[in-house]
């Protein structure tokens, strides 16, 4: 059974790790050597011999402006770096002395990259071929692919039609792509690096090198916010709709398995508990009639491995999306940072620069003489009138019932009040007290807004008159309503009246 992704456990990792010994040093100069080695070797058959090791960096030192270099000198630098290779496992040098043939014997040895080497080669190439492909090209590229995966798990088939049609393209082609998707993003991570090393370095920059650089940094930063804008476009819906279709579809097909299996132990259930699903009876009687046992079985595990897979790919593809908002929110950063730059330089140096020109003309009149035309404007006279100074004055009058202002204070008092005149009676004729009650009654016939405050002045004033036997007997009140707004109060009724 095959697996969506590969699993390894970190220990065994490490353990082949230190088993063989890995130990990688590689310098701009080394990577070009490795670089060119592996171009040689996909372009022709002939053996790596010493000879061809040596030319090659020879020419790799050309590429970097040290061709004037002696041949004893390029040679003894590249001999070191070959048997550097050798001892880093990069390269795996041959002996030709147990040839029985005495012409090949008398030769260097060969030498070969070790498949270390190719991995590491193959990774720089990739990265300069896919570097050119902008991220809406391969999402339009997913996007395609997953089109026909969708169409294609609508239908039925065997365990090839589903390993063939949906999940070899899912496996194979739509997580290669989401790979090249994230690759170019890591590549937009360093572009930002690069972009915030050259928003440092204008600053060190003459207005006018500033300006002009950062004219590029704004085309740039602006190619690269439509590229994330489509990336997030695209992938955002389309394909998170994509493959939601193609994962509902696949437990469509593992519930009429699963189903298959509950109507062979007790067909009774067909009619009573999946009557009513007639689309799923009549999968399930396909999966019956054309599949036996032992293929339903493949089929469950292939279904299991499609699930798996869209998980990945879902994780993988959140990740797109997570990444292209933030690289979002900070390529604007650049790029308001920059149009800052630019303006704050125009703004604080036009004077300095008109000034310090100014004093050039003047040291080099001599040589450059020069005749200064000073022109002014004509002052306009401005006939309109000038603003009427407000009148300060104090206003008379009687304010309005409507908006006096009445304080707080004086409105707990009434409040007081009016709960003393209800208390009052209860307590000089020692009659039952239910606070629920009465207070029920109050609030009904005041505005919601000085309920509360009603409420709890009407409560704390009815404590202070007597206690609830219920309440010394331990027995617990219950809440009841007081308004429409189902406001509550717990209290018990009260009937022992304290005395003066």
């Amino acid at each position: 059974m095959e697996s969506s992704q590969p699993s390894f456990h970190l220990n065994d990792i490490l353990e082949w790790v230190n088993t063989n010994g890995f130990s990688i040093n590689l310098s701009s100069d080394r990577i070009g050597f490795l670089l060119a080695i592996h171009s040689f070797q996909r372009t022709s058959t002939t053996e790596l011999s010493e000879e061809i090791l040596i030319d090659l960096y020879r020419q790799v030192l050309a590429q970097q402006n040290q061709a004037d270099l002696t041949d004893a000198t390029s040679a003894a630098r590249a001999n070191k770096i070959i048997n550097d290779m050798v001892t880093q496992k990069l390269l795996n040098r041959f002996s030709l002395d147990f040839f029985e043939d005495a012409e090949i014997a008398n030769q260097s040895s060969i030498y070969r990259l070790s498949p270390l080497a190719i991995g590491i080669a193959d990774n720089y190439l990739r990265q300069k071929e896919f570097s050119q492909v902008g991220l809406s090209v391969q999402l339009a590229m997913v996007a395609k692919e997953m089109h026909e995966i969708t169409k294609v798990s609508q239908g039925n088939g065997d365990y090839s039609f589903w390993r063939t049609n949906v999940y070899a393209p899912l496996r194979y082609s739509v997580a290669e792509v989401f790979d090249l998707i994230d690759y170019r993003q890591r590549e937009l991570d360093e572009e930002q690096h690069q972009i915030k090393q050259q928003i440092a370095d204008l600053l060190s920059k003459d207005w006018a090198a500033a300006i002009d650089n950062c004219k590029n940094l704004l085309s740039s930063t602006g190619d690269t916010l439509r590229e994330l804008q489509d990336t997030l476009s695209s992938a955002g819906d389309k394909l998170q709709s994509q493959l939601l279709t193609i994962y509902y579809a696949v437990n469509r097909q593992i519930e009429a398995l699963q189903t298959l299996q509950m109507l062979t132990a007790d067909p009774s259930l067909r009619q009573t508990l999946f009557g009513d699903d007639q689309d799923l009876l009549n999968l399930i009687d396909h999966l019956q009639n054309n599949y036996d046992e032992q293929e339903r079985v493949e089929l469950m595990q292939m279904f299991i491995l499609i699930n798996e897979l869209i998980g990945h790919l879902q994780t993988k593809l959140d990740r797109i999306i997570s990444w292209g908002q933030q690289s979002i929110d900070l390529w604007i950063g650049f790029d308001r940072h920059i149009h800052k730059f630019i303006r704050n330089t125009i703004d604080l140096d036009k004077n300095r620069v008109f000034s310090t020109r100014l004093r050039r003309s003047v040291s080099e009149f001599l040589n450059q003489p020069f005749f200064l035309t000073l022109v002014e404007q004509e002052r306009i006279l401005d006939m309109r009138a000038e603003a009427q100074d407000l009148v300060e004055g104090e206003e008379v009058g009687d304010i309005p019932d409507a908006i006096a202002y009445e304080t707080y204070d004086n409105i707990q008092d009434q409040i007081a009040t009016a709960m003393q005149m209800v208390l009052t009676p209860f307590k000089q004729k020692h009659e039952p007290l239910d606070i629920a009650l009465i207070l029920r009654n109050i609030l009904r016939d005041n505005p919601l807004a000085i309920h509360f405050d009603v409420a709890r002045i009407f409560v704390e004033q009815a404590m202070r008159l007597g206690l609830s036997s219920d309440e010394l007997a331990g027995v617990q009140a219950t809440w009841q309503d007081v308004n429409e707004r189902h406001a509550q109060v717990q209290a018990h009724v009260i009937n022992r009246y304290k005395t003066q």
